[in-house]
């Protein structure tokens, strides 16, 4: 009897879990993520407009970005940034390691052109959150819904939290 009860408590457990959703990456390090972007910059996402793509159907959004300080790049005023997923009145869309940009939020993104505007470049890993205590700007990450496989060897990997001075640096050193 005891066996019977553990097997059907385990077997309940086992229909209750579900695996929670992630993408699978190789994690970039701050180099290539660099080296990669067409324009890296920081900046305050204004607005946000979800559409549906005419060409695959997949739902995508498009931010506009005030850019308030060019780290790479030609200068300019705004940019519009394309991420998979959002909202429309029939169908909701969130897509694992999409980066994700809130109205509101001070960011900086390393960005590639294509057809539709830019892109961060790997997802959630081309986009940082500025946290500022007092004077001091540090660049933070949410990479929970990625699982990283896999690194080129001899690389260091993407740090989730780097000054802002020294991301800037960094820029200078390798995005020019």
């Amino acid at each position: 009897m005891r066996r019977l009860v553990t097997t059907a408590l385990l077997l309940a457990l086992m229909t209750m879990a579900q695996a929670a959703p992630a993408a699978v990456m190789v994690r970039m390090t701050l180099d290539d993520l660099v080296s990669q972007a067409d324009l890296v910059v920081r900046g305050t996402v204004q607005s946000a407009r979800s559409f549906r793509d005419s060409k695959t159907g997949k739902v995508m959004t498009t931010h506009q970005v005030r850019v308030d300080e060019m780290l790479k790049g030609k200068p300019v005023e705004t940019v519009a940034v394309v991420t998979l997923g959002g909202e429309l009145e029939d169908i909701g869309q969130i897509v694992p390691g999409e980066a994700r940009l809130d109205d509101g939020e001070e960011v900086v993104l390393c960005l590639r052109s294509g057809d539709l505007g830019y892109s961060v470049v790997a997802m959630s890993q081309g986009k940082f959150q500025v946290m500022k205590d007092g004077e001091v700007a540090t660049l933070r990450r949410d990479l929970g819904d990625i699982l990283f496989v896999g690194t080129k060897k001899g690389s260091v990997p993407a740090q989730d939290s780097i000054p802002l001075d020294t991301f800037r640096e960094l820029v200078r050193r390798v995005g020019k």
